[in-house]
C-alpha cells in the first residue's frame, strides 16, 4: 500500500491486471542494437550486476536476460506488473546458472546496499520519477563508475505518416489526453539533470548530469488489436471511465480499418525512434 501512496496519481493505473495484460500484449520491444551497446560500448560483461528499474512487465528485462547477463534484479512497484514480469522471465529465473530476481520497490527507496550495481537501466519509465530523491538513490546503489542507462521508444508521426491521423486521436485531441501525466516527449524529465548541474553540492555528490545520447531505428510489427492494447495501457487512458475508453477504442478501430495497410486487423509496421541516454557515477 505504501508503494501505491507514493506514486503519481496516474501511475496507479498500472496496479491493475487488465492494464498489465494490455501492456504485455501491445507495448513494443526495443532494438537489439540498444542491448548490444551495454557490452560493446559501455563495457558491461555477462557477470555485471544490472538493475532494471520500474521494469514493468519485463519487456526490456527479457532482452537483458536473453543477452546472457547473469545477475539481473528487476524492480517494480506494481504487484500486477511483477506477476507478468516473473512469467515473462520464468525460464531465466529458473536457470540455476543465473541470478535473476523480480522484487518490489520504488526509485526513491531502493532496497539495496550502497555500491551494489554496475548498471541501472530504466526503460520507458524515468519520466515517472525524475526527481532528486530518485537520483540520490540511484547514485547510492550504483558502484563508482556505474552506469545509468535511460531508454525510450518514441513513436514519431513523421516516421509513420500513414497513421498520423490515428495517433492524433489521443495525442492532440484534448478529450483523450492529459497534460498533467508525465511523458517522455515533453522533455521535462531532463530538468533534474539541469538542477544537479546548477547546484554545487549536488554536482559534487550525485551522478554526472551530462547525458550522452544514442539513437536507433526500431521497426515493430503490430496490428489493430495490439495497437488498441497499447493505447489502453497508457496510464491516463486506463483511468478513463469505461464508456470513454470504449468510445476511443471504436474511433481508433474505425481509423485503422479505413486504411488499406491496417484494415481487418492486418499486420503492419510502426517505426519508433529509440533514444538511449546514459551517464556514470563518478569514481571519486
Amino acid at each position: 500500500m505504501t508503494e501505491i501512496l507514493n506514486l503519481h496519481s496516474n501511475a496507479k493505473a498500472y496496479h491493475d491486471k487488465d492494464v498489465s495484460s494490455n501492456y504485455v500484449k501491445g507495448r513494443p520491444s526495443y532494438p537489439i542494437e540498444a542491448i548490444k551497446m551495454l557490452k560493446e560500448e559501455l563495457g558491461l560483461t555477462n557477470d555485471s550486476k544490472i538493475m532494471d528499474l520500474a521494469c514493468g512487465t519485463g519487456k526490456f528485462s527479457k532482452m537483458i536476460c536473453e543477452a546472457d547477463f547473469k545477475n539481473v534484479v528487476c524492480v517494480e512497484p506494481s504487484p500486477e506488473f511483477r506477476i507478468d514480469c516473473s512469467n515473462v522471465l520464468k525460464e531465466f529465473i529458473d536457470d540455476k546458472n543465473k541470478d535473476i530476481k523480480v522484487v518490489g520497490g520504488l526509485a526513491t527507496s531502493l532496497p539495496f546496499e550502497n555500491n551494489t550495481f554496475d548498471c541501472i537501466c530504466a526503460a520507458q519509465s524515468f519520466h515517472w520519477y525524475d526527481n532528486i530523491d530518485a537520483i540520490k538513490e540511484i547514485t547510492r546503489v550504483l558502484k563508482p563508475g556505474g552506469i545509468l542507462y535511460l531508454i525510450w521508444n518514441n513513436l514519431s508521426e513523421d516516421d509513420n505518416p500513414i497513421f498520423k491521423s490515428t495517433m492524433e486521436l489521443f495525442r492532440n485531441n484534448k478529450q483523450y489526453t492529459d497534460d498533467n501525466s508525465p511523458k517522455f516527449r515533453t522533455g521535462k524529465w531532463r530538468q533534474v539533470f539541469e538542477d544537479i548541474k546548477n547546484d554545487e553540492t549536488l554536482s559534487k555528490t550525485l551522478i554526472d548530469p551530462n547525458l550522452q545520447l544514442r539513437k536507433f531505428k526500431n521497426e515493430q510489427i503490430t496490428n489493430s488489436e495490439k495497437l488498441i492494447a497499447t493505447t489502453l495501457s497508457i496510464s491516463f487512458i486506463a483511468l478513463f471511465p469505461q464508456e470513454k475508453k470504449d468510445k476511443l477504442v471504436s474511433i481508433i478501430k474505425q481509423s485503422l480499418d479505413s486504411l488499406e495497410d491496417s484494415k481487418d486487423n492486418k499486420d503492419f509496421t510502426m517505426i519508433y525512434q529509440t533514444e538511449v541516454y546514459f551517464t556514470k557515477k563518478p569514481i571519486v
